[in-house]
């Protein structure tokens, strides 16, 4: 989706001349690279590795594990502990971490953890990070330069060509003959360490998912997991890692850095002058979990446990549905839909974006009536049975 804001101050100061002068700039910018194209690559696809007890998160999370068919969860909904979980994840990592995010931005919290990622890297970790291209702008050199650490690998998902370097709105100018591509992006958020523990859903990686802005900052929440649901996250992972939409960084992300030079500039702009550590956690947040620390030292996870499911849309889903249409049954909302469908006396959902549309209030609302209707046959019911309720002899 494309927005555009009329600024009253803007129209002063630069007038309707300028204005029309950057619309004509951008048009003129998209014409000439309506025909441009991503390139053809070899993408080698690599799938995740399963937990082991030969690393210090798996031994942790397998004795942690009461049957196996559950899945341990702790809610996080403070970002201050949100953080240093992922934080612990990478250092602690010994075999693998793969990360999925829509936004990961070059900002102290960004940065923090991109150090903690290269670190593992260079423990001999083998690292995937997979980032929706809409926020990256200007970041290319960054990325490149964790991309150039051994057992790093950085792929785009549905990348933007060109104009790489120049902010959003000159970036979909100059894509203007590939907008229905483009304005499709991947929203997953996941985080997961040696195939033994993860961070689902809720945060992006910027400051202001974590109470670190200045400015601004969002009330969110995301949950650490162990248990049976992590094959089925790595399985999810995978399928868009090896997607024709996620694209290796350097085949759209151009430098004449060697890279030895990008590592020393990811150095410099990682390192304590640029990245401030965060300020030391409390004993407990407010649903009274200490930090996570404490119990990776422990060995041992307290956790709430239970039956879990994962759902995510096919990576190619945006391409082959349309708004309106019927739903794909491999699709989250499909998904849901039926396990709503199956509930028997209620339904919790949280969520940041609640639009249900005709369709969904629909669907909210039939169960609805039916509890009802049946109330009102039990109250008829038991009317009857008062009036028709047969005398003592």
């Amino acid at each position: 989706m494309i927005g555009i804001v009329r600024s009253n101050s803007f129209c002063k100061t630069a007038g309707w001349l300028g204005a029309w002068r950057i619309a004509v700039s951008c048009l003129l910018l998209g014409m000439a690279a309506g025909c441009t194209s991503l390139p053809e690559v070899d993408r080698y696809a690599s799938e995740a590795v399963p937990l082991s007890t030969q690393t210090a998160l798996g031994k942790i999370a397998q004795g942690s594990i009461p049957a196996p068919e559950l899945s341990g969860f702790r809610l996080m909904p403070l970002g201050s502990f949100s953080l240093d979980t992922r934080l612990q994840l990478a250092r602690r990592a010994e075999a693998t971490l793969d990360l999925q995010y829509y936004q990961f931005q070059d900002d102290e919290t960004g940065r923090l953890l991109l150090r903690a990622v290269a670190d593992a890297a260079q423990r001999g970790v083998r690292v995937r990070l997979l980032l929706d291209d809409f926020y990256t702008s200007g970041s290319d050199t960054l990325f490149l330069g964790l991309a150039a650490y051994p057992n790093v690998q950085v792929r785009l998902f549905n990348p933007f060509c060109c104009a790489r370097d120049s902010g959003q709105l000159t970036r979909f100018a100059v894509s203007v003959g590939d907008w229905s591509r483009v304005n499709h992006r991947m929203h997953n958020k996941l985080f997961i360490a040696d195939g033994a523990m993860a961070v689902i859903g809720g945060r992006n990686v910027a400051n202001e998912y974590f109470q670190r802005s200045m400015s601004e900052n969002f009330v969110d929440v995301d949950a650490f997991t162990v248990g049976f649901i992590i094959p089925p996250l790595q399985e999810l992972f995978d399928r868009y890692w090896n997607s024709f939409s996620a694209y290796p960084l350097e085949t759209i992300a151009r430098t004449s850095l060697s890279k030895e030079q990008l590592r020393s500039q990811f150095d410099d702009r990682t390192g304590p002058k640029t990245t401030p550590q965060p300020a030391p956690l409390g004993p407990n947040d407010i649903l009274g979990y200490g930090p996570l620390a404490d119990d990776l030292d422990d060995g041992k996870l307290g956790l709430i446990w239970g039956e879990a499911y994962v759902f995510a849309d096919y990576p190619d889903k945006p391409f082959e549905s349309k708004a309106g249409a019927d739903l794909l049954e491999t699709s989250v909302t499909y998904n849901v839909v039926a396990e709503m469908r199956k509930a028997k006396t209620e339904v919790v959902a949280s969520s940041p974006y609640f639009v249900p549309g005709k369709r969904g209030m629909k669907l909210m609302q039939g169960p609805a009536r039916q509890r009802r209707q049946i109330a009102g046959a039990d109250q008829f019911a038991g009317r009857n049975r008062r009036i028709h309720r047969p005398c003592r002899l």
